[in-house]
Parts: structure tokens; C-alpha cells; sequence
């Protein structure tokens, strides 16, 4: 009795250390990467004032994305240090951006793009993936939950920060900054792989040692995730439209100060996205799996509503509360479909988050490429609807054909 009780306080010190650490984290590398990527952005254009810089920039970014989803897909369990790893590389990055002569600098900045993309995406997909090694079953949706909670404060911070940063220290200084983060967050990644990984039974994780495959020879738990990942990729495809649009909705409202009504938007959008997922915790942490595929779908359907809405305004405070409506949706949306993909096997998990990585940088890509037609021809508000049609009809599909599995 007593060893049981032992094992027992063991169990939940280690999901409270798992838990703060892997918080802690992600809140730090949150942070660092919306610093990162307003900063590079930004850098980008300033010192090189030529818009096909900066767009081969983001599409080199969006590239290196895409490859890590095609090497997660493909690769076995992750070593326990590759988020360190991951880490280092992109302070790597950061310093030699730092030290390289001004001059040689944007030859530079697309490759540096495109392995920063590589990290970031890789970052993301095998955090996502190893959570269920550190936190019990029944603390994953709250667990998810209180990560994009936070990632969305984090990033508030870090949108309303990054003038001061400049201000003070310049680009440079928003560098140094950046890798002084990216070393904290390595170090607290190699704390967290000293904490020994237990799954709910006390039992050695399955490790992934059957290729991809097993997605087509071994059902889903859930029947529908297929569905979810379609919408996902779906409301990726309508969110480039929008991120076109941001700046041309934001000169509409403030003409006399763009940047203005950009950060109050996006600031607003991450407060909406950290209530969306704190709601969204409490809702669907003692729900069954059907809760998470109807959480999901109406979040979706919150989100897009909230953008389509929002880009119908003429006022900067209608155009706050839509956008904070939208950032409600994709809160719920966020941890419904992370609390979706971990039901399914351990030894699944890499492999289903890298295909959703995937689906939604090739639709995110395709979007970028197809919406600038678009606004020559059509009003902003029309073309943001024409876009989120896609994710609301494969919604309204998904919900047809379970209509009529049931009768």
C-alpha cells in the first residue's frame, strides 16, 4: 500500500514538473519567434526596400515549413534532445545574422529564412507530439488549453514589445535579444528531457517504427479527423487571403497610421485566441471525443465568421470586437483539433501532426498565391468571404455525411 502510495505521489510530481516546463517553454519560444519573425520581416524590407525581397523571404519561409512537415512525416520517434537541438539552431541563425557585414546580409536572409522556417515548423509538430509522453490522459485538453492560452498572451507581448525593442537597441538588439531566448528555451528543453517520459499505464511509450503506412492499414479513433484536417487546411487557405488584407483593412480604418490599427487588431485577435482556448478547456475537459469534433466545427465556424465580419467594417472598434470573435474561434479550434490528433496511438502522433503541418503550409501557399487576383478585381470585405467559403462548405459537407451515417 505504501510503495503504491509512493508511486502514486511520484506520478503527479512528475505531471506538475512536466507541466510547468513544457508551459514555461512555450511560452519563452512563443515569445522569440512573433520577435523573430517581426523583426526579420521588417529587417528585410528596410534594408533592402524592395517588396520581392521580403516576398521571397516569407515564401523561403513557408518552404523550409513545408520541408519539415515532409521530414517529420517520413521519420521515426525524436530523439529527446531534437527540441534543444532545434533551439540551437535558430540561435545559430540569429548570431550569424549578427556578425555577417551589412553588405552580405541579404544574399543571406532566404536561406536563413528558409532553415528558420525548417526549425520553427519541425519545433511545433514534435513538441505537439511528445506532450502526450509527459502529461497524463486526462490532463491533456486542460494541458493544451493553458499552451494556447498562453502562446496567444506571448504573443500579444511580444506584437506590442517589438516598437520598444527597435527603438532601444535597433534591429541588432532585436537579435541579441532573440538568441538570449532561444538559449533559455534550449536549456529548459534539456531540464524537461532529464524528466523521465511515462504514459497512463506506467508502460514504455510505443515508439513509431512503422512508416506512415499506418495511417492507411490502421483506422482512427476517431472516423471524422480526416474532416478536421481538411477544415484545417481549408481555413489555412482562407487565412492568406486575409494576412494580404490586414494592411489594406488597416489603412482603410486609420489612414493616417497604419501601423496602428495593425497592432491593435493583431493585439486584440491574441486576447480573443487566449479566451477562445481557456473557454475551450473548460468545455471539452469531460466531454467524450464527439464534444471535440462539434468543438471544433464551431469554433471554425466562430473564427470565420469573426474574419468575414470584421473586414465588412468601416469602424476600428466594430472591426476589434469581430476580430476578437475570430481569435475566440480559433482558440477552440486550436486545442480541439490538438486534443483530437492525441486520442489517436502514441506511435501516430508525429506522423498526424506533421500531415496537418503539411495540409495547412501547401494551403496556406496556395492561398498567398491565388488572393492577389482577387483584389484587383473585387472590394477586400467580398474577397474574404469568397475565401472562408471553403472552410464553412467542407464544414456543412463533413456535417452532411454524418447526417446520414446516422439515419
Amino acid at each position: 500500500m505504501n510503495h503504491k502510495l509512493e508511486q502514486a505521489q511520484q506520478t503527479q510530481s512528475f505531471i506538475q514538473r512536466a507541466t510547468i516546463w513544457l508551459i514555461f517553454t512555450r511560452v519563452l519560444s512563443d515569445f522569440a519567434g512573433v520577435l523573430n519573425l517581426i523583426s526579420l520581416s521588417s529587417y528585410v524590407y528596410f534594408i533592402s526596400q524592395n517588396v520581392f525581397t521580403l516576398s521571397l523571404f516569407m515564401a523561403a519561409s513557408i518552404v523550409g515549413g513545408i520541408l519539415a512537415s515532409l521530414v517529420s512525416f517520413f521519420s521515426r520517434q525524436p530523439h529527446k534532445h531534437t527540441l534543444s537541438l532545434l533551439n540551437v539552431m535558430r540561435l545559430i541563425l540569429l548570431l550569424a545574422l549578427v556578425l555577417l557585414p551589412s553588405q552580405h546580409q541579404v544574399s543571406v536572409l532566404p536561406w536563413i529564412a528558409l532553415i528558420g522556417g525548417f526549425c520553427n515548423a519541425c519545433f511545433m509538430i514534435t513538441l505537439n507530439s511528445q506532450i502526450p509522453l509527459w502529461i497524463e490522459k486526462a490532463k491533456h485538453i486542460s494541458t493544451n488549453s493553458w499552451l494556447t492560452a498562453m502562446s496567444a498572451i506571448a504573443s500579444v507581448i511580444a506584437g506590442l514589445s517589438i516598437g520598444l525593442f527597435v527603438s532601444i537597441g535597433g534591429y541588432q538588439g532585436v537579435f541579441m535579444v532573440n538568441i538570449i531566448l532561444y538559449c533559455c528555451v534550449a536549456l529548459s528543453l534539456l531540464i524537461l528531457s532529464t524528466i523521465r517520459p511515462i504514459s497512463d499505464d506506467h508502460t514504455a511509450p510505443e515508439i513509431q517504427t512503422v512508416q506512415p503506412a499506418r495511417l492507411f492499414n490502421r483506422p482512427f479513433k476517431s472516423p471524422s479527423l480526416g474532416w478536421l484536417f481538411a477544415i484545417s487546411a481549408g481555413n489555412s487557405f482562407a487565412c492568406a487571403a486575409q494576412q494580404v488584407g490586414f494592411p489594406v483593412l488597416s489603412q482603410h480604418l486609420t489612414p493616417q497610421n497604419i501601423s496602428y490599427a495593425m497592432g491593435l487588431l493583431m493585439s486584440t485577435w491574441g486576447i480573443g485566441k487566449f479566451i477562445g482556448a481557456s473557454q475551450a478547456g473548460f468545455y471539452l475537459k469531460y466531454k467524450p471525443l464527439m464534444s471535440l469534433e462539434n468543438g471544433f466545427c464551431l469554433s471554425c465556424l466562430i473564427m470565420s465568421c469573426g474574419f468575414v465580419l470584421a473586414f465588412q467594417q468601416s469602424l476600428l472598434s466594430w472591426a476589434i470586437v469581430f476580430i476578437c470573435l475570430a481569435g475566440i474561434g480559433e482558440g477552440g479550434a486550436e486545442v480541439s483539433l490538438t486534443s483530437s490528433v492525441q486520442l489517436e496511438s502514441k506511435g501516430l502522433h508525429l506522423t498526424l501532426f506533421s500531415s496537418v503541418a503539411l495540409m495547412k503550409m501547401v494551403a496556406s501557399a496556395i492561398g498567398a498565391l491565388l488572393v492577389s487576383p482577387f483584389f484587383l478585381f473585387l472590394d477586400l470585405g467580398l474577397v474574404i468571404l469568397l475565401f472562408h467559403t471553403l472552410p464553412i462548405g467542407l464544414m456543412a459537407f463533413m456535417i452532411r455525411k454524418k447526417y446520414q451515417a446516422i439515419s
